[in-house]
């Protein structure tokens, strides 16, 4: 990270590949709202509500279920909530949206595309949308090909990195349509 002073209380090892570039993204883009979809233990929101503190954005965090929050004492801008992806609304600009939310029982590819949809025609020209998992051995295919499926259409260009569990990410470069 550019400042080794900072020290983000990681509760697994899924993110340490991409703490930088997580928490780099958050401040260059200089974040006032941040959509995540899969809180479960807080690592990634733990590394977004570091970067936020620069920036005074706002990070809503989406999960199926409970999910302890501990880790956002003493941060007024961490929003829970307690919900299915498929049920959650949302209609305001997002400069980083966060996808995190699949398992095993759920068709993957179907799943992200629908988020995709849903929620990354919201992120404003210059934000970025960060999909983990892309080099899990279950999840990895069925990201990769949602991420090129989506891409595909839009005419947006990704790139990965496949450190650890992998990162996709994808840069939107222009409005898209809600």
């Amino acid at each position: 990270m550019d400042n080794p002073s900072v020290i983000i209380q990681q509760t697994t090892t899924d993110f340490q590949p991409f703490m930088s570039l997580m928490l780099n993204t958050v401040v260059a883009l200089n974040a006032q709202q941040i959509l995540e979809f899969g809180t479960d233990v807080g690592d990634s929101g733990r590394i977004f509500t570091e970067g936020l503190k620069q920036t005074g954005g706002e990070l809503t965090t989406v999960d199926i279920r409970e999910c302890s929050q501990t880790w956002a004492e003493g941060h007024p801008r961490v929003h829970f909530v307690v919900q299915d992806s498929r049920l959650f609304s949302w209609s305001q600009p997002i400069d980083l949206l966060f996808l995190d939310d699949h398992f095993e029982e759920m068709d993957i590819y179907a799943h992200l595309i629908y988020e995709l949809e849903r929620f990354g025609v919201w992120v404003r020209p210059g934000g970025y949308i960060l999909i983990h998992d892309t080099s899990h051995t279950v999840y990895g295919p069925g990201i990769i090909r949602a991420i090129r499926t989506w891409c595909l259409q839009r005419k947006l260009r990704w790139t990965e990195d496949v450190q650890g569990q992998g990162l996709g990410m994808i840069q939107v470069s222009r409005a898209l349509e809600h």
